[in-house]
Formats: C-alpha cells, sequence, structure tokens
C-alpha cells in the first residue's frame, strides 16, 4: 500500500513537471510584490523592488517642491474690491488663496513618490491601494468638479500672449512685448501678474485687475510647474 502510494504521487509529480514545460517559461515573480507582471510592466525598475531585495538603489533624484504658499501671505489681499470679489466668487476660484502650504515635509513627499505606479495611476501602500479622486479635490480644493471640463486645447504663440495681454489685462503693448521678450515663450511671470494687478488696481480698472489676480492665483496653486515662476498664458481666455 505503501509502495502504490509514493509510486502514484511520484507519477503525479511527474505530471506536474509536464504540464509546466508544456506551459512555457514561467514569470518567477517578486517576493512581496506582484506574481503577475503584466500590467506593473515596470516593476523590475521600480525602487521598491530594490529596496525589498536589499539591493544597492538608485541615486535619489533631487525633488523640487513647488509651493508657493509663503509667498502668497505677501501676495494676497484679505478685503478686494466689490467688483473684484464678484468676478472671484463667480469663477469658483475664491478657496485657491488658502490650499496653498506655507511649508512642506520634502520627506513625506519622497515616501509617497516612492510607492507611486504609473501604470495603475496610484500609491501602492501596505494596506492597498489608494488614489486620488474628485472627491478629494472637492474636499480639499473646494473647486467645482460638476459642469463641463475646462482643458484649452488651443496654441497660444508668444505674439497671442501679448495680444491677450493687452487686450484682457489693459497693459500697454510695450509692456506685454517687454514681457513676452523677457520669458521666450507664451507665458506670464507670477511677479509681473503682482504688479499688473496693483496697477490695473490703482487705475480703477477692475476688470483687468479680477483677471491678473486670478491668472497669479492659478500660476500659484492648482497650476504651479516646474518653473516655478510662470504660468501659460493659454489659460487667459478661460
Amino acid at each position: 500500500m505503501r509502495r502504490g502510494g509514493r509510486q502514484r504521487r511520484e507519477a503525479e509529480g511527474e505530471g506536474h513537471q509536464e504540464a509546466a514545460r508544456e506551459a512555457g517559461p514561467q514569470h518567477p515573480g517578486f517576493l512581496g510584490g506582484p506574481g503577475d507582471t503584466s500590467l506593473l510592466t515596470r516593476y523590475q525598475d521600480h525602487v521598491v523592488r530594490h529596496l525589498w531585495f536589499g539591493e544597492e538603489r538608485r541615486p535619489k533624484t533631487t525633488l523640487k517642491v513647488v509651493a508657493h504658499g509663503s509667498k502668497l501671505i505677501g501676495w494676497i489681499l484679505h478685503h478686494l474690491p466689490r467688483a473684484m470679489n464678484d468676478w472671484l466668487v463667480a469663477s469658483g476660484l475664491s478657496s485657491l488663496p488658502c490650499t496653498s502650504l506655507a511649508r512642506v515635509d520634502t520627506h513625506l513627499i519622497y515616501a509617497f513618490v516612492e510607492r507611486w505606479h504609473p501604470e495603475t495611476s496610484s500609491f501602492h501602500m501596505l494596506f492597498g491601494e489608494m488614489t486620488i479622486t474628485l472627491d478629494d479635490v472637492s474636499c480639499l480644493l473646494h473647486l467645482s468638479i460638476q459642469g463641463e471640463l475646462v482643458d484649452p486645447d488651443y496654441v497660444v504663440t508668444d505674439y497671442d500672449a501679448i495680444h491677450l495681454a493687452v487686450e484682457l489685462f489693459g497693459v500697454s503693448l510695450s509692456d506685454a512685448s517687454e514681457e513676452a521678450s523677457s520669458v521666450r515663450g507664451p507665458y506670464y511671470k507670477l511677479d509681473w501678474l503682482k504688479q499688473v494687478f496693483e496697477q490695473q488696481r490703482v487705475a480703477d480698472n477692475f476688470t483687468g485687475a479680477a483677471r491678473a489676480y486670478m491668472m497669479l492665483m492659478l500660476g500659484c496653486t492648482i497650476l504651479a510647474d516646474k518653473t516655478f515662476t510662470l504660468v501659460e498664458a493659454k489659460y487667459l481666455p478661460c
């Protein structure tokens, strides 16, 4: 009985090995990571794999955190002229000045960056996956998540940026041209927008001042980019 059972188990083992050979080479998987890499195709080079196996990690890239919170303290006016405030409230952007942090913990951001997987657009944490939802946008930024999507897909050239500034900000052609030549592209410097806002407010051009103020808020908060000092002119017609 025992001899027959052993022979049967040996035969079953050989059968499993034969089936595995016929199925072709199998991916060994990653200890502590995904067994099926058909989705996480970049896991082989992900920092998590290097850390799990105790391997020398790749050189950590320098993280540049773009945060204008401390700058906004001196830029934001708590009492805007009524005409400007009405514009700001109607645009739905009145909450933006309060959403930027004066101090940012770069180590915390690094921790999240190293847990981000671009294939799933989510953070892979010990307790599962976590991602950013529209509800987060509504709760944290107090921006509307209903209605039509604002996505300016048109091309704005340097020439367009100049004439948009003249038409919508109310600045002179020479000032707009000088700004365009200094940034070398269809952008506006945040410092320049602050100057335009103050100049147009003093001149009682509240429409132009409100537009400059809103562009300044966008460039300092939700549309901040790696340039750290510029905002794209394509958002002005919006």
